[in-house]
This record gives structure tokens, C-alpha cells and sequence, in this order.
């Protein structure tokens, strides 16, 4: 008589870690850009990425610490979600609970990045317990080399520790240690471009959930080029330019641009505006045009893109929080565009006495047909504490008076100003290709001198008015 065998059920081997970590993710700057996306996604507003001997130039430990300050994650919700291949928790739950973002990681690969990018892994947690009013802390180390091929996963024990505190901050550190490979300046300069777009995402609201105040990319990688410091400044670098400005006690505006070609320079616009004391004014100005940035390293012409397409414009701001609607691809409240469309060439008379003593690309009455569109503008304006500027009954932007219509005309000022500077930077680009040109064709004409005596006493005239021109030009 026969009998019923037991049930069968699947096992999982180690090999399959090694399939999804080193050759799913098979760049290391891709598995770090997942982990820093898994940081949005719990909603965090702040990461934090250290880099320590990732070159490997030394004997000494390397690491990268990759630390956020997110909704953190539970035991249980490490042990079910973490420690669970093939989560669906991304699939069933696509928006954060906290700001409603979208979420944006590959659905499970973070924790195989880790594996793809060091031998092995540290990992803390705090989160609230939903329990009590305590918090759980959570820490999990995960040595790698022990998930051999032909073993089933669930036979390799993993250390933990839980804590349960008072008080604390929520968030994740994972300390990944030991790397695999070794770093080198395309891979992270590949890195920050893959996360731009993360960096720039600005204070918004989504209908049902708390207001999202952003998120903030930081290096501390000193060995790299533009390792330190916010990726967002970052961006605001890369552009043809950066501009700033401030509504002094007297109302006249304190500018200040710094800019391909140009370097730093400043001006003041004497027009004693009233109530706008402490209003100060950051805004960098991305051309469609990759020639013209400062730093293309960090700024790609597709991420310039898809950066000014979602998130340019100028967005206000008061006491730190953002006031709506103001701001965006899509709400010109300059009147920047309108502007623009008009083809007005003339800056405003303000800027009178600078014509005839700038180098400009066209005739000063037509330097304006090169003001940038709103689009192309990333700028963000404080509002001063004292300002003379009253918030609607429905919170839904200033009313309006003389002080908020001062604020929009001194912004359109200061950037008919970044305008001719802009002028001035195409007039030095055009000169420049004008001698590369002449340098060239004079190059041209000397190895073409094996030819007639009557080619060669034309040649030499050719370059003898060229030369004249270069020194004119």
C-alpha cells in the first residue's frame, strides 16, 4: 500500500543573493543611488553620505555610511520587510504614508545593493513603536561572505539587538563596509547626476497628507571632486550662473552673480523699496544649452531637463515655509514668459548708464531678447520676517498691495541685470570662437605656403588682415 509523501515546499539558496546583489545591480554607483532613494522613500528629509577610503588608496578600512533621517524601520518591519526576498510592500503601498511621495526604489533591490557594494553590512534603525510611546531601536549586522552557494538562506543566522528608548531621532544608518570595488571620479560623478533630480524636489503639497519640506542630498567624500557639501548648491553651481540678492534696510537691492567667463560681480538697484527689509533671493539660470554650464560634471543636458521641466521657477518662502501658489514650471507669477513674449529687446531705464560700458553679443537696446524664461530659472525668495506683506484669509498667497507689486518689479529688475550680464558672457564666447577660428585658418594658410608666389603673397596679405582683425577683435 502506498503513502502519501509529506508536503514539498521550495528552498532558496544563497547563490541567489549573489545573483540579485552582484549581478542585478552590476554598477556600484547604481545600488548606492537605490539606497538613497529608499531614504525618499521613508520619507526622509535629510541624507547623509560619507565616503571613507572608497578610492582605496590606503590599507585603512573603507566604507561608505549612507545615514538618513526617514520614518525608520521597526523590528518586525525589518524582519517582514527587510529580511523578505521579494517584498511586495512597494507594490501595495506605491505612495509614503507621511508626505505622500511616490515612491521611486526598485521594489526590493536596496538590500542587494548593499551586498553588491561591500562584503559587509551594518544596519541601524530607530522608529516610533507603534505600541507605546517609546522608540525601538534596531541593529542588524549581515556578514555576506558567510551566504555561501549551497546553503538555503533561511539556515545563516543573523546577529541582532534591540533597544527600547525614551527618546530619539527616527531614521536609518547603513554602514557598509569593506567595499568591493574601488571608487574612482566618473563613478561618482555618475552617482550625484543619477540623484539630481531627488535633490531639487522643493516644499509641496499632496492632498491628504502632511506638507513635504523636501529632500536634501549631502556628501562628506573629500577625496572626490565636489565631494562636500548639498548636492542642491550643487546644481545651483552647475548652471551659467548663480545670483543673489537682498532688500536692504534703505529698499535698494544688493545683487551679487557669479558666472561662466564673467566670475563674480556685483551692483546695486537704487530704487528705496519700502517694507521689504531682510528679503533676501537665491536664483541660478540653466540655459538648454550644455555648452554654457559650469560644470558638466554634475549637470547632464538630460537632467537639466528634466530638472527645469519639473521643478524650475521661483517659489517663495516665509519664516521657512513655502507659500502658494507661487513657484514652478507653471506658474509664472513674474510674468517672466509674458515678458519674454513680447520680445521686448530694451532693459528698463534703470540700466541706462550701462550702455556704451559693457561688451555685449547685440546693441544694448536688444540685449533683452536673451532673458531667460522661467523655466530656466531654479530660485527660491525669503520673505523678510518684518516684511509688509499679509497673507490671504485662505492662506493661498499674499494680498496685494504696493509692497508685494515692489517685490515682483525689483525681481524683474535684478534679473534684467543677470540678463546683460548674460550678454556680456556671449559677447566673450563669440570673440573666443572668433579667434579659435582665425588661429585655425591662419594654421591653414601657413601649410599651404609650399604653393605660387602669387598664392603665397595672397596668403600673407589673408594673414596679415586676419592677425590685424584678432588683435581688433
Amino acid at each position: 500500500m502506498s503513502q502519501s509523501p509529506e508536503d514539498l515546499s521550495f528552498s532558496i539558496d544563497s547563490r541567489l543573493l549573489e545573483e540579485l546583489g552582484e549581478n542585478l545591480v552590476t554598477k556600484n554607483h547604481v545600488a548606492v543611488a537605490e539606497l538613497i532613494k529608499n531614504a525618499y522613500d521613508a520619507d526622509a528629509t535629510r541624507v547623509e553620505l560619507q565616503f571613507i577610503n572608497a578610492r582605496q588608496d590606503n590599507e585603512g578600512r573603507s566604507e561608505i555610511r549612507i545615514k538618513d533621517n526617514g520614518v525608520g524601520m521597526t523590528y518586525d518591519e525589518i524582519d517582514e520587510n527587510w529580511m523578505r526576498i521579494g517584498t511586495t510592500d512597494k507594490v501595495r503601498n506605491p505612495q509614503t504614508e507621511k508626505y505622500g511621495r511616490e515612491k521611486t526604489g526598485n521594489k526590493g533591490i536596496g538590500r542587494f545593493s548593499c551586498r553588491r557594494l561591500g562584503y559587509r553590512l551594518e544596519l541601524t534603525s530607530i522608529a516610533e513603536d507603534p505600541d507605546s510611546d517609546q522608540y525601538i531601536k534596531s541593529y542588524v549586522e549581515f556578514p555576506w561572505s558567510e551566504f555561501a552557494r549551497n546553503t538555503d538562506v533561511d539556515e545563516i543566522p543573523v546577529e541582532s539587538e534591540v533597544e527600547y528608548l525614551e527618546n530619539a531621532d527616527t531614521g536609518v544608518t547603513l554602514r557598509i563596509l569593506d567595499l568591493r570595488d574601488e571608487w574612482n571620479q566618473r563613478d561618482f560623478n555618475t552617482l550625484r547626476r543619477n540623484v539630481l533630480t531627488l535633490s531639487v524636489v522643493q516644499q509641496q503639497r499632496r492632498e491628504g497628507y502632511k506638507e513635504d519640506p523636501g529632500f536634501d542630498i549631502v556628501f562628506d567624500a573629500p577625496e572626490f571632486d565636489q565631494g562636500e557639501g548639498s548636492l542642491l548648491d550643487q546644481v545651483y553651481d552647475a548652471g551659467w550662473c548663480e545670483m543673489q540678492g537682498m532688500f536692504n534696510e534703505n529698499g535698494d537691492i544688493e545683487l551679487s552673480i557669479e558666472g561662466k567667463k564673467i566670475g563674480k560681480r556685483s551692483h546695486t538697484i537704487k530704487k528705496g523699496y519700502d517694507g521689504l527689509d531682510d528679503t533676501d533671493f537665491k536664483i541660478a539660470f540653466i540655459p538648454k544649452d550644455k555648452k554654457h554650464f559650469r560644470d558638466t560634471s554634475t549637470l547632464s543636458l538630460e537632467r537639466a531637463s528634466e530638472i527645469t521641466g519639473e521643478y524650475g521657477g521661483i517659489r517663495v518662502y516665509r519664516d521657512g515655509f513655502r507659500v502658494y501658489p507661487y513657484g514652478g514650471p507653471d506658474d509664472d507669477w513674474l510674468g517672466i514668459d509674458r515678458y519674454y513674449s513680447r520680445r521686448i529687446g530694451s532693459p528698463d531705464e534703470e540700466f541706462d548708464d550701462l550702455s556704451g560700458k559693457m561688451d555685449l553679443h547685440n546693441d544694448f537696446n536688444r540685449t533683452m531678447l536673451v532673458h531667460p524664461r522661467n523655466e530656466n530659472l531654479i530660485g527660491r525668495i525669503g520673505v523678510g520676517t518684518d516684511a509688509n506683506l499679509e497673507m490671504k484669509t485662505d492662506r493661498e498667497g499674499f494680498k496685494q498691495n504696493d509692497t508685494f507689486e515692489d517685490m515682483k518689479e525689483g525681481l524683474r529688475l535684478a534679473l534684467q541685470w543677470l540678463t546683460l550680464q548674460y550678454s556680456n558672457y556671449l559677447s566673450i564666447r563669440q570673440k573666443e570662437e572668433f579667434q579659435d577660428q582665425a588661429e585655425d585658418f591662419l594654421e591653414q594658410v601657413e601649410k599651404s605656403k609650399g604653393g605660387s608666389e602669387s598664392s603665397d603673397g595672397d596668403n600673407t596679405e589673408q594673414g596679415g588682415d586676419l592677425r590685424l582683425l584678432m588683435k581688433m577683435g
